[in-house]
């Protein structure tokens, strides 16, 4: 639901805008749950809040990617997205491995008992600690390296439409030569 909402805001303030206020307002939220979430009903209102964040992320992410490529295309004269699609497996593989290590030694330090039914005040920290203080953290540094991101307003817009427009001659000739 949120990313129906969320993509209709993209047209209107752009791709930039809304990735960064995403970031944002998801990494405030994990802190706010961080911070208050210890019941039940009330981590569930954080966890709503996150979900909005984490929606906008998720909309705008791979257009994102696309203006990269595309821009990246205007530099060199070739599409690459098999090029970027494997760099950014050989960066996220390899996250997501440290990510689950991170969790799990934190969960170690602070006590965290397997076959527990409940857990003890520390290792109840650890667990907020993992899943909502390290990735308030990340986000944070995400959306502030993203202030900087260059791809954005009229003049992109404009470069935008002329590369639209040299695909789609291009996919013209294309199928002309297809039907030779």
């Amino acid at each position: 639901i949120f990313s129906a909402i969320i993509s209709t805001f993209v047209k209107r303030f752009g791709l930039k805008k809304i990735y960064l206020s995403s970031l944002f307002f998801a990494s405030a939220a994990f802190f706010l749950t961080f911070g208050i979430g210890r019941t039940f009903p009330i981590a569930l209102i954080g966890l709503g809040l996150i979900a909005i964040g984490i929606a906008g992320r998720t909309v705008t992410e791979q257009p994102i990617m696309g203006d990269i490529i595309d821009y990246d295309e205007t530099l060199t004269g070739k599409r690459r997205e098999t090029t970027y699609s494997g760099f950014n497996a050989i960066i996220t593989k390899p996250a997501i491995s440290f990510g689950n290590w991170l969790y799990l030694l934190i969960f170690k330090t602070f006590g965290f008992m397997e076959e527990a039914t409940a857990q003890t005040p520390s290792a109840q920290t650890g667990i907020m600690i993992g899943f909502l203080l390290v990735p308030a953290i990340m986000i944070l540094l995400a959306a502030i390296s993203v202030i900087w991101f260059p791809l954005d307003g009229p003049n992109w817009l404009a470069k935008k439409a002329e590369i639209s427009r040299i695909h789609q001659e291009k996919e013209k000739q294309y199928l002309l030569e297809m039907q030779k």
